[in-house]
């Protein structure tokens, strides 16, 4: 079983974020609302461990967190679990903490962050770039969100930042399903993502973050794909041939070729009283340009009948690598 780090750093100040919740509380904010889910919301609260007459060895157990590593560490943020007051069904869990798995020693330990993250979350992404956490999306008790936030793992202290200025933000549904726009965003020159929750997220270079799918507050599957660009902060719609399979819940992964594998997931409505579709289908998105190595390779498949007799000559490795594909496509009947 893992164990409790015994040097836990003592708890950042506070005063910040009883600020930024004083501030939720009375100020209006830009989560997209759907006024048929304000009902179910009422059943979910924020669990507030400070009040806990015990300290947690490790993470509560929950779902809809994420989860990425920098080094030998594992940063686990957010999510929701039951709750175990009568009349409540679930508990999101506290904003302000974060826990971090040492790999090496096999031991938890948990963090208090500062910082303008606004709101405890699910169904949230998160990734990171050269020791940087980069959250986008999830699900609030108002709504999907379309923010993007920066947490520097690399420092003694952990403050949240929200990327602001974004270039390529999306307007916002307010009531009714009118469109708005959020003061300071009217001059926008292009949309962005809209809030979603359930969407998946990968770094695919050391400067850019691909989007795909997920699912709206108006309980609508998605098929867009976006390239987060670090440097530029800015959102590029990234143009495929999949935009016929909408994917909520998938699994996302980038392969060493610059491509994205998305397998899996829901392809409709999971909240409607259809029958959910999931899927076995794998997209392949090509978010890199491809490496002269693989554009030979690929020439050396396409003319193999005229080719193969040359393979011989090849670094072993190649020479694997094209069996291997040459494996895969007599597979295919082809």
């Amino acid at each position: 079983m893992a164990e409790m780090e015994e040097d836990i750093p003592d708890p950042l100040p506070v005063e910040e974020d009883e600020e930024l919740e004083r501030d939720e509380e009375e100020g209006e904010f830009d989560w997209v609302v759907d006024e048929a889910d304000e009902l179910d919301d009422e059943d979910v609260v924020v669990l507030d461990t400070e009040a806990e007459s015990f300290e947690l060895e490790q993470p509560a157990e929950r779902s809809g967190h994420i989860a990425a590593v920098d080094g030998h560490y594992m940063y686990v943020w957010g999510g929701y679990k039951n709750s175990q007051t009568t009349g409540f069904f679930d508990l999101y869990l506290p904003r302000n903490e974060i826990w971090i798995y040492n790999m090496e020693t096999e031991r938890w330990k948990k963090q208090m962050t500062a910082g303008n993250l606004h709101t405890s979350m699910s169904g949230s992404c998160g990734v990171c770039v050269d020791g940087v956490l980069y959250l986008f999306g999830g699900h609030h008790a108002r709504g999907n969100t379309d923010r993007v936030f920066r947490l520097p793992l690399r420092t003694p202290a952990l403050c949240w930042e929200e990327m602001k200025d974004l270039k390529g933000l999306a307007p916002l549904l307010g009531p009714q399903e009118q469109v708005r726009w959020p003061i300071g965003r009217q001059s926008v020159p292009q949309q962005g993502p809209v809030g979603r929750s359930w969407h998946s997220l990968t770094p695919v270079s050391p400067d850019h973050i691909f989007l795909f799918g997920g699912f709206t507050t108006s309980r609508e599957t998605l098929s867009d794909a976006w390239l987060y660009c670090v440097s530029k902060n800015e959102w590029q719609q990234f143009k495929h041939n999949h935009t016929e399979s909408p994917r909520l819940w998938h699994t996302a992964c980038s392969g060493p070729g610059g491509e994205v594998f998305v397998f899996g997931g829901c392809a409709n409505n999971l909240l409607s009283h259809q029958r959910a579709a999931h899927s076995k289908e794998l997209l392949v998105f090509t978010v890199q340009p491809k490496s002269l190595v693989r554009f030979c390779m690929e020439a050396a498949l396409q003319h193999r009948e005229l080719l193969s007799g040359s393979w011989d000559c090849l670094p072993k490795h190649l020479l694997h690598t094209l069996r291997q594909r040459m494996g895969g496509i007599n597979a295919l009947g082809s």
